[in-house]
């Protein structure tokens, strides 16, 4: 098994006014939404954000695998 490595502080900075992508996780309808439309990273602090949950949900072994495409 491939071992998951969370996307650092400075991926999600790169990518502030971008729309980034993530796999399917249903938690919420929030998440939900993220999976079909994306994400914009809205500022720095929305940046810092993003990589604090990608490694939290990590540690409980979600993988949220942010990308720049949907697949």
């Amino acid at each position: 098994m491939k071992e998951y490595k969370p996307r650092t502080k400075s991926w999600f900075i790169n990518r502030i006014g971008k729309i980034i992508h993530r796999e399917w996780y249903k938690c919420c309808q929030g998440c939900d939404h993220a999976y079909q439309n994306g994400l914009k990273v809205q500022n720095k602090l929305h940046a810092e954000y993003l990589a604090m949950i990608d490694s939290e949900f990590a540690n409980d072994g979600i993988y949220l695998s942010y990308s720049d495409k949907h697949k």
